[in-house]
């Protein structure tokens, strides 16, 4: 990521893809898999302050998911949602299925019984979290619609180094 505001996509990938046996923090759940980032949100930052949400545009999210698939990528992680259902970004999510991406999405943060949008649609397997219990994460969303469900509470992951990641810490 480029500035402290905007490290969730880094961490997500921390948890993806770190890399496994080199003395080095932590290890990713698939370490020998390689990554392929494109920016579809900013966050925004505000003379040094992180105002705490993010800006999108549905061609934003349409030209992030069609790059993937023309480059290659087999599977999708989608740890976003929510907002009002888009045709355009659902179209994409369909297209890029089609043509063989496998597609994970966040179910939600909300804690409701229903899956938050685009994790809700045929085309993203949604993904609720759980916490070290292997319990339902108390923020998670579960409901009808739900793939699986996977640490999301508690776990450790790449980050900045030093006081510019999220806890002052490299993990």
């Amino acid at each position: 990521h480029t500035m402290t505001c905007d490290g969730h996509g880094s961490c997500v990938a921390g948890c993806v893809s770190a890399t496994i046996d080199n003395n080095v923090g932590i290890s990713g759940v698939a370490p020998g898999c390689r990554v392929m980032a494109t920016r579809i949100f900013n966050a925004i930052d505000f003379f040094g302050f992180c105002l705490g949400f993010i800006e999108t545009t549905d061609a934003w999210i349409v030209n992030g998911i069609g790059w993937a698939a023309s480059q290659g990528a087999r599977v999708s992680n989608s740890s976003w949602g929510g907002g009002a259902p888009s045709s355009s970004v659902t179209a994409a999510f369909n297209n890029a299925e089609a043509a063989g991406v496998i597609h994970f999405g966040a179910a939600g943060n909300d804690g409701s019984s229903t899956i938050s949008y685009p994790a809700s649609l045929e085309s993203v397997n949604a993904v609720s979290a759980i916490n070290s219990s292997g319990n339902l994460a108390s923020f998670s969303t579960s409901g009808n619609g739900l793939f699986c469900s996977a640490p999301g509470e508690s776990i450790l992951t790449t980050d900045w180094a030093g006081s510019g990641g999220f806890d002052g810490g490299n993990y």
